[in-house]
């Protein structure tokens, strides 16, 4: 099993991270967003579970 780490700036800001929270946010009333931040939550699971050979 492999870890993801999210790109973080010098100021602490983790652009990433953010995005994924306003995807949780916006997924209970959005359709579109809840479809992304499935398949976004499938594609962090491969990349944990297989690593860079997830394909």
């Amino acid at each position: 099993m492999y870890n993801i780490l999210f790109y973080e700036d010098e100021e602490g800001n983790r652009p990433v991270e953010q995005f994924i929270d306003q995807l949780d946010a916006a997924a209970g009333i959005n359709k579109n967003a809840r479809v992304q931040l499935e398949q976004l939550i499938y594609c962090l699971n491969r990349l944990e579970d297989k690593g860079t050979r997830a394909g």
